[in-house]
């Protein structure tokens, strides 16, 4: 998600449904930081790089609270989580910054 041309975080859900159901909200979240804040030119950064830094950041398993297992991630000016339930990412949440001690792979 980019707000003012900022990227402030990204959101991977299972199923067009779930995102239905939660769309208002992460837009209604996302406004409320952005508020104040001044537009830039352009997308910074731009999303290869975003990805590229998802991708590339390291994980640790963690125990889930319900089914399946948790993967926390932290790299270069990116942090997250991912659910991974039979085999399948539901969701995988990620936000620009950096958690401390955090590396690339």
């Amino acid at each position: 998600m980019y707000l003012r041309g900022r990227w402030l975080g990204m959101e991977l859900l299972a199923s067009s449904g779930l995102f239905a159901r939660v769309w208002g909200r992460l837009v209604a979240g996302y406004a409320a930081d952005a508020l104040g804040e001044p537009q830039e030119a352009g997308l910074s950064p731009d999303p290869d790089r975003v990805l590229t830094r998802v991708a590339g950041a390291r994980t640790r398993p963690a125990p889930a609270v319900g089914p399946g297992r948790e993967h926390r991630f932290a790299g270069p000016h990116v942090q997250g989580t991912a659910l991974v339930v039979d085999g399948r990412v539901a969701p995988l949440i990620a936000f620009a910054g950096e958690a401390p001690g955090a590396g690339a792979r």
